[in-house]
């Protein structure tokens, strides 16, 4: 059986998907900051906010490579 993770990331304001990515990765806590890496090259802004679900823990993989500007937040389910 194949199993694919999808990350998106949107333009808030305009609700415009920015970037996308499809991986075959079982947990995609990997995925967050090199998402939130590439809105920041397409957008060339480097105020930008990364919304993720309750799946991205607080101590995830992504949180050490996220770029100083950008701010995380997590939903909560």
């Amino acid at each position: 059986m194949a199993g694919y993770n999808v990350q998106t990331v949107v333009d808030a304001k305009h609700k415009l998907i920015v970037a996308e990515a499809v991986c075959q990765d079982g947990n995609d806590t990997h995925q967050l900051a090199p998402m939130l890496a590439k809105a920041q090259d397409i957008l060339q802004s480097e105020q930008l906010t990364g919304l993720a679900d309750s799946g991205y823990p607080a101590t995830a993989p992504a949180l050490p490579y996220l770029l100083h500007p950008c701010s995380r937040t997590t939903a909560t389910r």
